[in-house]
């Protein structure tokens, strides 16, 4: 009988790593280790950057297509849109290298989000969509820009 339980005891700790793997991986929560936001098909990571008229966005994954969007904070929410990406592809962009209308300043917050494309390849904030996930929240990543930043604006992945 003790050999049963030995047996029961190290499936139970197999099934609990098993688990704790298995939703490590699920796409609807964020990778900790990244900070990449991934909802659904759809996904977004803009690291610190240091203060440059220019940023990269590591990772995006938009369904159909569509742009990578900056935004200024205004009390905690994003406002005036200050940059975007080029259209990307449907599926997955990595390095995506967005010109802004301004050097940022250190300290400041700035905002990523997902725009759909509404088929004409042109950013136009009046008919492209913001991405939402299956709540219907919008997709969009806080970040920050620091002279601290572990590495100039660079690819960085």
């Amino acid at each position: 009988m003790a050999k049963s339980h030995v047996v029961i005891g190290t499936l139970a700790v197999i099934g609990i790593g098993a688990f704790f793997l298995m939703r490590g991986t699920d796409s609807e929560n964020p990778d900790d280790s990244l900070g990449l936001l991934r909802v659904g098909d759809n996904a977004l990571y803009v690291s610190e950057q240091k203060p440059d008229t220019f940023l990269y966005a590591s990772i995006a994954v938009i369904k159909g297509g569509g742009f990578v969007v900056i935004g200024e904070d205004n009390a905690g929410n994003p406002d005036a849109i200050i940059g975007r990406s080029t259209l990307l592809p449907d599926g997955e962009s990595q390095d995506i290298k967005i010109d802004l209308s301004r050097k940022s300043v250190h300290g400041e917050t700035l905002y990523a989000m997902l725009y759909a494309d509404n088929g004409n390849g042109m950013f136009d904030p009046g008919s492209d969509m913001l991405v939402k996930d299956m709540e219907g929240n919008i997709i969009i990543q806080e970040f920050f820009i620091s002279n601290d930043a572990s590495k100039a604006n660079e690819a960085l992945l």
